[in-house]
């Protein structure tokens, strides 16, 4: 009760901190949030290793744990490597591991890890990280349905914000979820650089069961319910996922030049190259730094 008592009141605080702070400096929604990267694939195929191999990049910036879970005041230049909200976000994360230490070993967590995008979508109380925390089934129904056009405009307001003071050459974001939101996420990014991750669906449902029960354990005295996990997961790792995917890369709705393909296996072995290969889909100059 604690832990679900923190989450809320953090998402709350937050999401009435991103409206006043708009509010009083509207300047802000002026800043330009050109052709981010974003990583999107079922939940554990590989999507953690790659965003964090591609944050390397010098020119990159990524939203780490602290700035996504308390956005305001906007981080400034001079102080981002001594704000007080990292120590902060790092001693709530890392709880999780004092409540259920097994998830230490499937998950890194920290104040300065880079964070999910369902971590800054939380203040718009649509977002996946709340289904992977609370085993509610009413509210996983509630987000299987929503519109995700608001949610990524709240998205896009937040990286809008952390910029401002701290600006970013260019963004790199990843979150499971946007698997199943892609047509919605070039609405509000038309110039998004997709990369989608692949690696075989049984491993990773069984990778995911395995995190979404420690998860769920610690915020709920209810047994594992493995038939809301599916629905849980319905939007971001089911065949019919999937296979819509597919029929909006072959029909347009996700264009070819929107998108790359990272395969989990050729990123164990070969990561280099593998990056490559994406730096390559987009133009990009993959520099020597």
């Amino acid at each position: 009760r604690l832990m679900a008592r923190s989450d809320i009141l953090i998402w709350l605080n937050t999401r009435l901190q991103v409206t006043d702070t708009l509010k009083r400096h509207p300047e802000i929604l002026q800043e330009d949030v050109k052709a981010p990267m974003i990583i999107a694939g079922l939940p554990r195929s590989g999507t953690s290793i790659l965003f964090e191999l591609l944050a390397q990049d010098p020119d990159v910036g990524v939203p780490e744990t602290w700035e996504a879970m308390m956005p305001c005041p906007p981080p400034e230049a001079g102080s981002y490597d001594s704000d007080p909200r990292i120590a902060r976000a790092h001693g709530l994360v890392t709880q999780w591991n004092r409540v259920a230490p097994e998830f230490a070993t499937m998950h890194e967590m920290g104040g300065r890890i880079p964070a999910e995008c369902g971590q800054m979508m939380c203040g718009s109380f649509i977002s996946d990280q709340i289904d992977a925390l609370h085993q509610t089934p009413s509210y996983s129904m509630f987000r299987a349905q929503a519109d995700y056009v608001p949610v990524y405009q709240y998205h896009k307001k937040v990286l809008q914000i952390l910029q401002w003071k701290n600006p970013r050459k260019r963004w790199l974001l990843k979150a499971p979820a946007h698997l199943g939101q892609l047509a919605q996420l070039l609405q509000v990014y038309p110039d998004a650089r997709l990369v989608q991750t692949h690696r075989d669906p049984i491993k990773c449902m069984a990778s995911a069961t395995s995190l979404m029960g420690t998860l769920y354990s610690m915020r709920c005295e209810q047994a594992f319910n493995a038939e809301m996990m599916e629905v849980i997961l319905m939007g971001a790792a089911t065949a019919q996922s999937l296979e819509t995917v597919m029929d909006q890369r072959d029909q347009g709705v996700v264009p070819q030049s929107n998108i790359a393909d990272s395969r989990y296996q050729e990123l164990m072995d070969y990561p280099m190259s593998c990056i490559e290969g994406v730096y390559r889909h987009f133009g990009m100059d993959l520099s020597d730094a």
